[in-house]
């Protein structure tokens, strides 16, 4: 998957609707489209697949079809027509006639199965494990342990160069039989209380990378990821000067690419659990996408965890749409993960879905993810958490509570024969906020609820007002329900 970068939503009502006003302006009528519709692979959607069902119908209708009654479920990075700057954008498909729209949608298809692959878990024994030397009793390095233990403002005050210079008058006067990076791991691991002493630390690393007494590229890595090691144990959100050491590394091993790009797996994992913590969620994003795109390593639960809760907090908007957008940008490289057919992933699954559920603004796309969960076999998974998808049903904007009942029965049908109790409890208010009587006396009868008081109150008080529906078979019905679970209650206003 293509690394994207992230547009800020500053102004975006406006600059939004005057990009779609411009890239509108020339509608595509050869191919059928009544306004622009990016091509499928510019498109970005984590789960979306059109249903069997709504493929048929955008073909079978010959105009004015849409891709879920033309909600604005997609997103896609658009070049603004006037500043040239690329804008996330809401994306809403809709189409002037069939013409061309049936390789449209298989093009669609056929992208996102592309996106497929096999990932694997990290493996412990690939993550190094360092021997720590007994150089604590050496005289030369007893003098570094004493500069590691000054205050926080002394330490700002002491150069790198300092540190440097005690290192070498070490390493040329122990007698013991240790490298330069043994004392490095030792005092990051031992010596090192706060981010101050861990950026003289790496200050004096990048001087000896630098003066190529540090000459092997694993070295380095190893270096890091004991850094960073000690910077997650320090619980602190200060950054580190890790750019300043990356462009270091490129320039002294002749990297072509940045050094990332070279770094072994369990380094990538460190280091979005660093940027993860400072909050640099951009960052975070492209590294989580090499890690599993690239290396085909599936990140810790500590990782994926992390990484959605600096979702949540970074996609907060006044605007809820961009809001989504944002969200579904940042979340599409852990698809990968909930696409895998392997039941040891069940807590990562359940992190990833619990965020996506909410997310879903059409009964379709609960149905791409239950595909999605079907196919791997993960359907026990979808059961234990189904009050999700039920709450984002109910919470979904629908053109009338109508079609928000008939979305309700549909998945109400789909998990008939494995609801709880609870979830029994659940539909029911459910369906008691759309009016429908039918689905629950359905509920009642077939799984044997017992309508007690609190029950019938609480079904009563969800009711929608009667203003609402005119139709004689909507009262009939309401007098039949009434008289069989409620008028037996002494409930106000029943």
């Amino acid at each position: 998957m293509q690394r994207l970068p992230i547009g800020s939503d500053t102004g975006y009502n406006n600059l939004y609707l005057k990009l779609v006003r411009a890239s509108h302006s020339a509608p595509r009528r050869k191919e059928g489209f009544l306004r622009y519709n990016p091509p499928p692979e510019k498109l970005i959607h984590p789960f979306y697949r059109a249903t069997p069902i709504e493929q048929f119908r955008l073909c079978y209708k010959q105009r004015n079809t849409s891709i879920a009654n033309g909600k604005p479920i997609f997103s896609s990075l658009i070049l603004h027509p006037k500043t040239f700057k690329t804008i996330l954008t809401p994306i809403s498909l809709k189409f002037n006639s069939n013409i061309g729209l049936h390789k449209w949608v298989n093009d669609y298809n056929l992208n996102l199965s592309t996106r497929k692959i096999q990932l694997c878990q990290l493996s412990n024994d690939t993550i190094p494990k360092f021997h720590l030397h007994d150089i604590s009793d050496d005289q030369q390095f007893k003098e570094i342990i004493q500069l590691m233990s000054r205050s926080k403002c002394e330490m700002e005050a002491i150069k790198p160069l300092a540190l440097n210079s005690l290192l070498d008058y070490f390493m040329l006067n122990s007698d013991k039989s240790i490298f330069l990076e043994d004392a490095y791991f030792s005092i990051l691991q031992k010596h090192t209380h706060s981010i101050e002493g861990l950026k003289l630390v790496l200050g004096s690393m990048s001087m000896h990378i630098e003066l190529s007494v540090i000459d092997q590229f694993r070295t380095v890595e190893k270096l890091l990821f004991q850094a960073l090691n000690t910077f997650n144990q320090l619980n602190t959100v200060k950054p580190i000067p890790l750019s300043e050491l990356f462009f270091l590394i490129d320039e002294k091993f002749h990297l072509e690419h940045h050094c990332t790009e070279s770094f072994k797996p369990y380094i990538i994992e460190e280091l979005i659990h660093y940027y993860t913590k400072i909050k640099d969620i951009t960052t975070a994003k492209n590294l989580l996408n090499k890690l599993i795109f690239v290396n085909n390593i599936i990140p810790s639960i500590s990782t994926i965890s992390s990484y959605l809760d600096l979702v949540r907090e970074k996609s907060q908007a006044k605007n809820k749409k961009y809001c989504r957008q944002k969200q579904i940008i940042y979340i599409s490289d852990l698809m990968p993960i909930l696409e895998q057919p392997s039941s040891t992933l069940r807590k990562a699954k359940l992190l990833i879905l619990k965020f996506l559920t909410p997310l879903c603004i059409h009964y379709n796309e609960i149905l791409s993810l239950m595909r999605i969960l079907k196919e791997n076999n993960d359907m026990k998974l979808f059961l234990s958490i189904k009050s999700h998808f039920i709450d984002a049903i109910v919470k979904m904007e629908t053109r009338s509570n109508g079609e928000e009942s008939r979305n309700l029965a549909s998945f109400y049908m789909l998990v008939e024969d494995d609801i709880s109790d609870k979830d029994c409890t659940t539909f029911i208010h459910s369906f008691a906020s759309t009016g429908n009587f039918s689905m629950i006396s359905r509920i009642i009868e077939s799984h044997g609820v017992e309508v007690d008081e609190k029950l019938a109150r609480r079904i009563v008080e969800r009711l929608p007002k009667d203003s609402e529906y005119k139709s004689p078979l909507y009262n009939r019905l309401k007098i039949l329900f009434y008289g069989k679970y409620i008028t037996q209650f002494d409930i106000g206003n029943a």
